[in-house]
């Protein structure tokens, strides 16, 4: 490893200080790498090259994720080498496998022109629709928290979860069934509602989860009314059917 200025080890101790604050004053790019990884080894040299070359108008931090595994599984490494561009605190821009010097370059100087937080989304969106679901969420947990609050990514949180809880779900047709023996069983309407949120029958599944806020509001801590909230969210929390259900959910509030 080069004893480079422009070239730090980046730990879960230091990534704080050495990669977050840092990318303040000049982009930091972060390189997980491992040492069984034979195009980490190939990719390493031209980082090098490239980060003597700029003299410090950017930095190199270099991750083994062997060694790292609270970093590598914070930001949801899923293949080696991964490259994630910082400034400001936030991931502007990130490849994955070798890049070519020329790649690189552009990377490094494009990075205050290319919008912040989209190859994350995108990617997120490619896992959820894989049925990734766990690596979806860890990817777009590492999002800043005003981002997170937009509508588009709380969109997506809310359909993740709902996808995740229906893949593990019983069949629908075996959900049924078990309504028909009890219409009484809350988690049977529960995962009713998952299975129908997928196919996008939002009226339905707001039906079953109206009944659960009808027959036991303490069930799973609220769940029949959290759960109304996350559809209404993916109807941009307007319309006919969220003003319909929502007074009918206020009906059995008030």
């Amino acid at each position: 490893m080069s004893d480079s200025p422009y070239i730090v080890i980046a730990t879960v101790d230091n990534f704080t200080t050495e990669v977050l604050e840092k990318s303040n004053q000049v982009p930091v790019l972060v390189d997980f790498w491992a040492d069984w990884c034979a195009p980490c080894k190939s990719l390493m040299p031209i980082l090098t090259k490239l980060a003597e070359e700029y003299q410090g108008q950017f930095i190199l931090a270099k991750v083994n994720s062997d060694e790292q595994k609270q970093l590598t599984s914070q930001y949801a490494i899923r293949s080696l080498p991964t490259l994630k561009l910082f400034r400001d605190g936030e991931i502007v821009n990130e490849a994955i496998g070798v890049q070519s010097e020329a790649q690189l370059r552009e990377m490094l100087d494009s990075d205050g022109e290319r919008p912040a937080h989209e190859l994350i989304i995108d990617e997120a969106k490619i896992l959820i629709e894989t049925k990734q679901f766990a690596v979806a969420k860890q990817l777009l947990d590492t999002l800043p928290l005003n981002v997170i609050a937009t509508l588009e990514v709380s969109k997506l949180m809310v359909k993740n979860k709902f996808a995740s809880v229906a893949d593990k779900a019983p069949s629908l047709e075996s959900l049924e069934q078990a309504l028909k023996n009890n219409p009484n069983n809350l988690l049977a309407h529960y995962y009713i509602s998952t299975h129908f949120i997928v196919a996008e029958q939002y009226e339905s599944a707001l039906e079953h989860l109206l009944t659960i806020m009808r027959l036991d509001r303490k069930f799973k801590d609220d769940l029949g009314r959290k759960s109304i909230l996350g559809v209404f969210n993916l109807l941009d929390n307007e319309g006919t059917l969220v003003n319909r259900y929502r007074g009918k959910m206020s009906s059995l509030l008030y």
